[in-house]
C-alpha cells in the first residue's frame, strides 16, 4: 500500500510520505536547514526500538547514514552539480554498514536459535539484489535521481523491516536473556 506522498519544499527534489495511521507514524521526520537547503532527516525514536540494544545501535547508525546520504544529494555546488564522489562514498558506507548489521543479525539468530532466521535471511537477500541494481543504475548514470531512488528505497525498507520483521524477533531474543 502507497501512502499518499507531497511535496516537502521547492528545493527538496523528492516526495516525503505523509505518516498517517500507519506504522510509520512513529517514525519522526524533522526538516533542517543546511547550506540553504531544506534537508528531510529521519530520527530515531523509542518506537523503533526492537528491544536488543546492538540492533537498536546499528538502526541508529542506518537511520543516520541514510541522512548522509540525502545531505549528499542535495548538496549541489554553484555550477548546480551533484557531488557525486559524496554521493558515492555515502552509498559506498551504507552497502557496507547494512551488510555488517545483516551478518550481525543474522549471526545472533542462529546462535539463539530463531525458527524466523531463514525468512528473516530473504529478507536480507532481496533488499541487497535491490540496492546492488539501483546503486549500479547510480553507477552507470550519476543521474542524482537514482540516488535518490536508493534514499527512499532504504527510507522505506528499513522502517518496513523494523516494525515488520525485526519486530519478530523482540520476544525471542527477550527469551534468550538478549537486550
Amino acid at each position: 500500500m502507497r501512502e499518499d506522498f507531497r511535496v516537502c519544499s521547492r528545493v527538496c527534489r523528492f516526495a516525503l510520505p505523509v505518516m498517517r495511521r500507519s506504522r510509520r507514524a512513529a517514525v519522526r521526520v524533522e526538516n533542517t536547514l543546511a547550506k540553504g537547503k531544506l534537508l528531510m532527516l529521519l530520527m530515531w525514536t523509542e518506537n523503533l526500538s526492537v528491544g536488543v540494544k546492538t540492533f537498536d545501535d546499528d538502526h541508529k547508525r542506518l537511520i543516520r547514514m541514510i541522512n548522509e546520504l540525502h545531505g549528499a544529494i542535495e548538496d549541489v555546488d554553484a555550477q548546480g552539480k551533484i557531488g557525486e564522489e559524496e554521493i558515492e562514498i555515502a552509498l559506498h558506507r551504507l552497502e557496507n554498514y547494512f551488510t555488517t548489521h545483516c551478518l550481525r543479525e543474522e549471526e545472533t539468530m542462529a546462535k539463539t536459535g530463531y525458527p524466523g532466521l531463514v525468512e528473516h535471511k530473504q529478507e536480507h537477500q532481496m533488499f541487497f539484489a535491490t540496492v546492488t541494481e539501483m546503486a549500479q543504475h547510480f553507477r552507470g548514470s550519476r543521474d542524482p535521481k537514482h540516488a535518490s531512488e536508493i534514499m527512499q528505497f532504504m527510507y522505506d525498507w528499513l522502517t518496513d523491516h523494523i516494525f515488520v520483521i525485526d519486530r519478530k524477533y523482540t520476544m525471542h531474543m527477550k527469551a534468550k536473556g538478549i537486550t
